[in-house]
């Protein structure tokens, strides 16, 4: 043999099957895709609206105080954004400390700057609908019809 091998296929034909078998495999992960994305975007909107209707009581009350519908939307958008820089802040704690014992060593995943990005990503989603959704729900009735409907 003389250190020299002999190859069935050249590398145009290698690369060409790798690139179908990795069509193909996309193919197959698409529709996995599309539905974690509407399970997504469900719980993005239903978590966001028992947010906004758990905090209703308050925003009623902080309205009759002399805040306007709008200040009342700031507030429950910047609750949701500190929620969501805290649940970020303690999920990289954990990563790092699952790191740094070793925990993630013989995973098949990594956690790396595009995964990163897509949490990132999600968060932004949720902030936006939370916003949009605040727009909708809050002021839609009066403060006097909301504290009657909580007693």
């Amino acid at each position: 043999m003389n250190g020299r091998y002999e190859f069935r296929h050249t590398s145009a034909e290698m690369r060409e099957n790798s690139m179908e078998y990795i069509m193909n495999q996309m193919n197959m992960l698409i529709p996995i895709l599309i539905a974690m994305i509407i399970l997504t975007l469900m719980s993005i909107i239903s978590s966001t609206v028992i947010m906004i209707r758990q905090n209703m009581h308050n925003y009623s009350i902080y309205y009759m105080m002399g805040f306007t519908w709008k200040r009342c939307v700031l507030i429950h958008v910047e609750s949701v954004i500190m929620m969501q820089m805290g649940i970020f802040l303690f999920t990289m704690l954990c990563l790092a400390i699952c790191e740094k014992i070793g925990a993630l060593d013989r995973m098949v995943f990594s956690i790396g700057k595009w995964q990163l990005l897509g949490c990132f990503a999600m968060m932004v989603l949720f902030i936006v609908f939370s916003i949009l959704l605040s727009f909708l729900l809050i002021g839609k009735k009066s403060a006097k019809d909301i504290l009657r409907e909580v007693e």
